[in-house]
């Protein structure tokens, strides 16, 4: 298909319109086939109208177009480090009830770790190293799940009876036993008896991240308060006022860059729960659809427990059915309005800048060797 079939009409001298006669064997009412390549189309012009060029050359489709216009623009825009760190599959696709933008989970996972960095920028700064960690975090309100520690907290808590010390863990399981609190002095003996038949306990999943309780989602009232504090002004002026290593130079503004287009994307058009699916699509993730795949692997800095969490995490979903395999999601309707379908351009737009600046963030942390 030639891509002039996409301009519009230009008038060169003023006339009337003219509608040519159809003949007797064509249809007079087009099937889904031609609605679904009119919205497409209609993309391809709205990417266009907010700066992603439509592509030159022959083409077979409209779907051809519309995913090379798209390339171009992720080839011509995102940085090496969004290739190498991050993995995800955009894909652009027209069902019969409406257009979807979605990004696929993709396997071999970068694993990166995060205490260095951390460490380092904490002893800078104390809140600053935490900063950057928090922001990392939010990811995955934004369509770019992280596989990170705070797995290996929620994993670990329905084996570990929702404790988060030792102590609660013998209580929990004593009084699951037999009904009854034990006696305090017999509470230590009750951990070491227990630490022979279950392969961990709470202190062993603290010792993952060195006892930073905030890292696995567990209670942490006594830093909470204090990370929450810091905020993106407050890194700024630790970049004005000091000495910084290039590399850890670059980490922090490469986490207020991502904090910026955080807090710009306050309508979280990629956010998808997965019960929206398209019913077309033949697919039923049950009543409690789980996510399925990461953007990223963030370590703290073992990895041997959080690669089994997660392998306990994915295959819970599939063999429940309730796995869904995308990042982030975002739709019109086939009779979507011109506006709609400008806005999910704009929106997909915006996902792939948050992409890149993810991207870089990651890039700024030391890759993980599994043990």
């Amino acid at each position: 298909m030639k891509n002039s079939l996409l301009e519009r009409p230009r008038l060169t001298s003023p006339g009337r319109f003219v509608l040519p006669q159809i003949a007797t064997d064509i249809p007079t009412r087009l099937g889904k086939e031609s609605v679904k390549h009119q919205v497409l189309a209609k993309f391809a012009l709205a990417a266009e109208a907010i700066g992603l060029p439509l592509p030159g050359g022959d083409f077979v489709s409209i779907e051809e177009v519309v995913h090379q216009q798209w390339g171009n623009y992720y080839n011509a825009t995102m940085a090496p480090e969004s290739n190498h760190f991050l993995a995800g599959n955009l894909e652009i696709v027209v069902s019969n009830k409406r257009l979807e933008a979605r990004i696929a989970s993709s396997p071999n996972l970068v694993i990166v770790q995060a205490k260095p960095v951390i460490t380092a920028l904490e002893s800078k700064m104390p809140g600053l190293g935490w900063y950057v960690m928090d922001v990392l975090g939010r990811a995955a309100g934004h369509g770019m799940n992280v596989y990170d520690c705070h797995l290996v907290g929620y994993q670990s808590q329905s084996y570990l009876f929702e404790a988060e010390s030792d102590e609660e863990f013998a209580k929990n399981l004593f009084n699951e036993e037999h009904g009854s609190d034990p006696k305090a002095e017999d509470i230590p003996m009750l951990i070491e008896a227990y630490r022979d038949d279950y392969a961990y306990l709470p202190s062993d999943v603290l010792r993952q991240v060195d006892g930073h309780k905030h890292l696995l989602g567990w209670t942490d009232s006594s830093e909470a308060g204090r990370r929450r504090a810091f905020v993106s002004k407050h890194a700024e002026a630790a970049l004005a006022g000091i000495a910084l290593d290039p590399g850890f130079a670059k980490c922090v503004q490469a986490a207020i860059a991502l904090d910026k287009l955080f807090k710009k994307d306050k309508a979280r058009a990629f956010s998808w729960s997965g019960e929206e699916v398209d019913p077309e699509d033949g697919e039923d993730f049950g009543d409690y659809p789980e996510q399925v795949g990461a953007v990223c692997i963030v370590a703290w800095e073992e990895t041997d427990m959080l690669l089994e969490m997660i392998e306990h995490s994915e295959r819970g979903a599939y063999e429940n059915g309730t796995a869904y395999e995308y990042q982030g999601m975002a739709w019109v309707p086939l009779d979507a309005s011109s506006k709609e379908i400008k806005n999910l351009a704009r929106d997909l737009r915006a996902y792939l800048e948050r992409w890149n600046a993810m991207a870089l963030l990651v890039s700024c942390f030391p890759f993980a060797e599994e043990q």
